[in-house]
């Protein structure tokens, strides 16, 4: 893919299948991170495209627990998205929650990026009402520590995952997958 692009700059990035999936899509479901870097590095990627069912490549690497995906995605590419909700409502964070991906709800708290936990008690988008329904009580209990005091937390979490706030780079190894 590398030489494909490098030799032809021309080429769709963008073009998408049946169902909507681009390169970046497909790289992201399925959490590769050297795809998914080419693509981002393509100077018309658009990022923010939508699937069929309304999903952007950032939501499925959180849906699809592909943490480095979303380190790639978030925390590198400030074109994204990362609170766009599918066709259904429910955001990348909802699915992250729902799927019991801790790690990928730590880094995005790390981030600093904006994070919209959605409208309480809303079965659409209420990512901490998925996390509470999954039973996933240590996601439940950072959200809402996140919640009540979102610097408190934001740096508890940053020095957990060893990350400087001068050198905002992931200094652990992200292993759950």
């Amino acid at each position: 893919m590398r030489s494909l692009l490098k030799k032809d700059r021309a080429i769709n990035v963008n073009a998408a299948e049946v169902m909507g999936w681009t390169a970046l899509h497909a790289a992201c479901d399925r959490g590769l991170d050297s795809i998914a870097s080419l693509c981002l590095a393509h100077p018309r990627v658009d990022v923010n495209l939508k699937d069929d069912l309304g999903r952007t490549a950032f939501l499925l690497a959180c849906a699809k627990r592909h943490t480095s995906c979303v380190y790639y995605l978030l925390l590198k590419d400030s074109r994204v998205w990362v609170n766009e909700p599918d066709n259904e409502g429910h955001t990348p964070l909802w699915w992250a929650c729902l799927e019991g991906h801790l790690a990928t709800v730590k880094l995005w708290i790390a981030s600093g990026t904006v994070i919209e936990l959605g409208i309480s008690r809303n079965e659409k988008n209420d990512a901490v009402l998925a996390a509470r329904r999954r039973g996933r009580t240590e996601m439940v209990t950072l959200l809402s520590k996140f919640q009540a005091n979102e610097i408190e937390t934001r740096n508890e979490v940053r020095k957990e995952l060893r990350i400087t706030s001068k050198n905002f780079r992931v200094q652990s190894c992200f292993t759950s997958r």
